[in-house]
């Protein structure tokens, strides 16, 4: 069981009293109903035991302790992958009461942990960490950054024609909280392009915020834009898919193929290969015909399946058996192919299997259980 100092716990005691009746006024009703199923204790620091006892049988998430005061977005983004929650051992000090810079463990778990008691909040935290493995560059990288910062860390929405608190950034710093109530803060609708104009204010508060029209808009706009980082087009250059290669980035699937060098090779003059981005990650054919594939880093079982390409379409298959598999990943799992027989390899590690008639039902069936949009699943046709 954890422990923690007497200054910590008296630190936790004052903010807590400092904070509730802020979030009873101001924060969202979703922040709100989670607050009460979390139930945390006012007088002293919840340990991981007690927090992972409610929310892991709510959710399937589950809270890991880390020493690291703030953890870059490629650990974040794994333990995200796999349903996991980093809280800090850091505290605030006393002067730093109602605003730090550094997030702490009251801000974990004070500000994010309520929400972590909601299933249809967690799933919208889990469209992140796909996304940005997804992302094929550090520039879409550092947008998705932004997209998180905007809004589940810093963002407002409306409810009844009244503004709310939606960022756990708020939640746990009163100042902050403070000033943008009282409209001190510029506040912009939010719109996907407006926001990754701004950057983040990470060591001082932030000079502008975005408005949600609802949660649920939310979803429905960052399912589109991330959509688009499936599709080809301007998003991937053949530059960029050789420099990619090699590498542990996850890119989108494309009917198009690239000559592009040979992996290893630092000649300009080197023997080329066909590659290709997939659902998987870089796939090419050298010229002795051999399929060869980087996988990325994948959060569900599937990986263990070599991922190729032929006639412009991604594939899945076990280079041992000649098995072939349709391999198609969506925001609760991995969806597989095999005649008609369809099965799905979930984010807890869960395999289910169906059979249906046709390409059309199994669209109907990812898009209801799985949220597949059709451009995660490519062509369904034979």
């Amino acid at each position: 069981m954890e422990t923690f100092t007497e200054t910590q716990d008296r630190t936790w005691e004052e903010l807590y009293r400092r904070q509730v009746p802020r979030i009873r006024r101001h924060a969202c009703s979703d922040y709100l109903v989670g607050f009460e199923l979390l139930d945390l204790p006012a007088k002293r620091i919840p340990s991981v035991q007690v927090l992972n006892s409610r929310i892991t049988p709510a959710t399937g998430w589950k809270v890991i302790r880390t020493q690291v005061r703030y953890s870059d977005a490629d650990r974040w983004y794994r333990h995200y992958s796999r349903r996991e929650f980093l809280v800090t051992d850091y505290m605030r000090s006393w002067e730093e009461l109602d605003w730090t810079p550094e997030p702490d463990m009251f801000h974990d778990i004070f500000g994010h942990l309520p929400f972590m008691m909601l299933g249809h909040y967690t799933a919208l935290q889990e469209m992140f960490a796909p996304a940005y493995w997804k992302a094929p560059t550090d520039q879409q990288k550092e947008g998705i950054k932004k997209l998180a910062w905007f809004t589940t860390e810093f963002g407002l929405v409306l409810e009844n024609g009244e503004r709310k608190i939606f960022g756990t950034g708020l939640m746990s710093g009163g100042d902050e909280m403070d000033n943008v109530i009282s409209g001190k803060v510029p506040v912009l609708p939010f719109r996907i392009d407006d926001v990754l104009k701004h950057e983040k204010a990470v060591d001082e508060q932030n000079q502008v915020l975005f408005e949600l029209a609802s949660i649920e808009s939310l979803r429905s706009e960052l399912q589109s834009y991330f959509a688009t980082l499936c599709c080809l087009g301007c998003l991937v250059s053949p530059g960029a898919i050789e420099t990619a290669f090699g590498q542990p980035h996850r890119l989108p699937i494309s009917k198009r193929t690239y000559r592009v060098r040979e992996a290893g090779s630092s000649s300009e003059q080197a023997p080329s290969t066909q590659g290709a981005c997939s659902l998987f990650g870089i796939e090419a054919r050298t010229s002795h015909s051999r399929w060869i594939a980087n996988h990325p880093r994948h959060p569900s079982p599937s990986t263990r399946y070599l991922s190729c390409v032929a006639n412009g379409r991604a594939l899945g298959g076990d280079p041992h058996t000649g098995n072939r598999r349709r391999g198609f990943p969506t925001p609760k799992g991995t969806l597989f192919r095999m005649g008609h027989h369809w099965g799905a390899t979930t984010r807890r590690g869960l395999s289910v299997s169906r059979t249906l008639p046709s390409a059309s039902s199994f669209r109907r069936w990812a898009r209801t259980e799985y949220e597949a949009s059709p451009c995660m699943m490519g062509s369904t046709s034979a």
